[in-house]
Formats: C-alpha cells, sequence, structure tokens
C-alpha cells in the first residue's frame, strides 16, 4: 500500500505543479490582452486547484510513510490523507466561486 500512495502522491505532485504552469501561462497571457485583474483570475483558479493537488500530495506522503512503517495508525492517517485531499479539493472550488463573484469578467 505504501507504493500506491506514493505514486498517488507523485501523480498528484506532478498534476498540481503541470496545472500552476498553465495557470501561469494563461494568466500571463491574460494580463498583457485583457488587464491585469483578468490575467489574476485566469491565474488563481487553476492555482486553488493546483495547491490543493499539491496539499493531497503531501497527506498522500505521510500515508505512504506510515504503511511503510508498518505503523499502527496507519489506516487512519490513510482515511486523513483521502479526507485532507477531498477538503482542499471543495475549499478551491469555493474560492473559485468567491473569486468568480469578487472579479466580474
Amino acid at each position: 500500500m505504501a507504493s500506491v500512495n506514493r505514486w498517488i502522491a507523485n501523480a498528484m505532485l506532478w498534476f498540481g505543479l503541470v496545472l500552476a504552469g498553465i495557470g501561469a501561462f494563461f494568466g500571463f497571457f491574460g494580463g498583457i490582452n485583457d488587464g491585469l485583474w483578468a490575467g489574476v483570475k485566469l491565474f488563481l483558479v487553476p492555482g486553488f486547484v493546483a495547491a490543493a493537488l499539491i496539499g493531497g500530495s503531501f497527506a498522500f506522503q505521510m500515508a505512504a510513510r506510515a504503511h511503510a512503517s508498518i505503523s499502527a495508525k496507519r489506516w487512519g492517517i490513510q482515511v486523513l490523507a483521502i479526507a485532507i485531499s477531498l477538503v482542499g479539493l471543495m475549499v478551491a472550488m469555493q474560492l473559485m466561486s468567491l473569486l468568480d463573484r469578487m472579479v466580474p469578467a
């Protein structure tokens, strides 16, 4: 189970980094073409999800370490890693909605 958690953590980390790069690309060119606020919005929308994915990646790395050491609390830590990832994504979605209401396009 430790290796599965490592694979999940690495996938979430790389997907989050790629998503942040895409957001930076869109934010830069959106800022050039449509103004600063459009660029900030285009950067932050994928940036929120990227931050949630990278945070979830650290949680899954913690679960991988718990499984590798055969800790007595490894399944509780596994459930916690899943919960941290889901709550992080829900917060990211709420922040995107808040951003959309605060900065009209």
